[in-house]
């Protein structure tokens, strides 16, 4: 088995519930993720976005992960400024 899945930050992941996941799912959704409305097609699509994170940053997934979250938002955000193009 891997060990980044034995480790606290895997498992801090694997426990997030689709309250959490949801908002992220459809944060994910603008930046043009293509991901299925159920709850369950949510939690698992942003559990294995958010794994990613995990097996780059260990410890540090969280920043990593809302480092990139703030990263769509500004760049949709950017995109929807007059004058600039998408």
């Amino acid at each position: 088995m891997n060990d980044w899945l034995d480790s606290p930050a895997a498992f801090e992941v694997l426990q997030l519930m689709p309250w959490t996941t949801a908002p992220i799912a459809n944060g994910l959704r603008a930046d043009g993720h293509h991901i299925r409305e159920k709850c369950e097609d949510e939690q698992a699509y942003v559990m294995r976005w958010l794994l990613k994170f995990v097996i780059a940053h260990g410890a540090e997934w969280k920043t990593a992960a809302t480092a990139e979250l703030v990263r769509m938002r500004d760049a949709k955000r950017l995109c929807r400024e007059p004058g600039v193009n998408p």
